[in-house]
């Protein structure tokens, strides 16, 4: 193998690979998005049932207050 195949396998190879880390990433940034308003939407629902409260509204806000900053975050660059 001569050098010129060596470098432009590397090149290919690491092309290949930057891309799949940033779809990994990225899904990986998706899926602890949804794993946090999850525990959002539970921790609404346990405090309105603590309190007395109406627990699903309660957690549906907490829930909508996490997809509001999640969308804040992600227009900033976040």
């Amino acid at each position: 193998m001569s050098t010129g195949t060596v470098i432009h396998l590397l090149r290919t190879w690491t092309e290949r690979t930057r891309s799949r880390t940033l779809l990994a990433r990225l899904l990986a940034d998706r899926v602890s998005n949804l794993v946090a308003l999850a525990m959002l939407f539970l921790a609404g629902w346990l405090l309105a049932r603590y309190s007395g409260g109406r627990g699903v509204l309660t957690g549906v806000i907490m829930t909508l207050v996490g997809v509001a900053l999640i969308l804040a975050i992600i227009a900033l660059g976040g």
